[in-house]
């Protein structure tokens, strides 16, 4: 018999693995066949924890067919609740633009999300990912921070691809701080890039340097 547990316990285990293909071809039909009337009292923290794991897969799913055509490199964090969370990132080597677009998105099993919109240009020698536009639906929720915090490590990763297309690899990220004064001063803003290793001149331009 499988338990609302077992199911929870296989989709953690393929965002633990980040196992593309496995959650490309899973199920999610068995949610209808669940007799939520009859849950006893203590399962309904388990159906509040499946409900949120079942949507964060469907999102990933959904991402993941909408971008067949890109590269995408997975990875997982955990937020304050220590639910898992999934950044995607996408990397567009056929658009016609300037630059190669690449997106890096942070999906939950709920209404939270962060997007960081970026195109990489090659300057010079290396390659420079520029940050055109950085949001999270809520703000103060943690979620930009876990962005922030894994962009270092998502350069890596980027570098590692471009590097077997025979392309530039990153050396500098770059962008321009924007505050949306509906939702964060700008000082604070600011002060949140420094956090995070941005360098901040008088007229707002941002720049970090990659090792």
């Amino acid at each position: 018999m499988c338990t609302l547990d077992m199911k929870i316990q296989e989709i953690k285990k393929y965002l633990i693995e980040k196992d593309i293909n496995q959650i490309k071809k899973f199920k999610l039909d068995f949610i209808k066949k669940i007799d939520k009337d009859n849950l006893l009292q203590k399962d309904n923290h388990l159906l509040h924890k499946l409900d949120y794991y079942t949507k964060l897969i469907k999102k990933i799913k959904f991402y993941l067919k909408l971008n067949e055509d890109k590269k995408v490199i997975m990875d997982i964090d955990k937020d304050k609740n220590e639910d898992i969370v999934c950044i995607l990132t996408s990397i567009d080597l056929h658009s016609n633009d300037i630059g190669i677009p690449v997106e890096i998105i942070l999906f939950t099993g709920n209404t939270n999300k962060a997007c960081m919109y970026c195109v990489c240009y090659e300057v010079n020698e290396y390659a420079m990912l520029y940050i055109n536009n950085f949001r999270a639906r809520f703000s103060n929720k943690g979620y930009g921070s876990i962005l922030l915090k894994n962009l270092d490590a998502k350069i890596i990763e980027l570098n590692q691809f471009l590097k077997s297309c025979n392309l530039k690899t990153i050396k500098s990220i770059e962008g321009l701080v924007a505050a949306d004064k509906n939702v964060i001063k700008e000082s604070d803003l600011i002060r949140f890039y420094r956090k995070y290793g941005f360098i901040v001149d008088e007229y707002n331009n941002m720049v970090k340097n990659i090792q």
